[in-house]
């Protein structure tokens, strides 16, 4: 996968890399079941970015820093 301590390149690199499996779903054009299975997963991909991202936004990201600091102390576990 991806190593960073940066949740924003996390989240980019974690797309980019889908990008070729969307390629490679649709890659034969002369089958319908390709085309398909690519339109398909592109949606279903849209759809899982969209609830990562909100989901991100609800564990407490602290919007001025995207680093590894910048979940709130509440959700970072043990008794503080």
């Amino acid at each position: 996968m991806c190593n960073s301590n940066d949740l924003l390149i996390t989240y980019l690199c974690i797309e980019l890399s889908s990008l070729a499996f969307y390629v490679l779903a649709s890659f034969r054009k002369v089958s319908s079941y390709s085309v398909e299975s690519g339109i398909k997963f592109f949606i279903t991909g849209a759809v899982s970015s969209v609830l990562f991202l909100l989901g991100s936004s609800f564990i407490g990201v602290n919007p001025q820093s995207s680093g590894p600091g910048s979940v709130h102390p509440t959700y970072e576990g043990g008794n503080h």
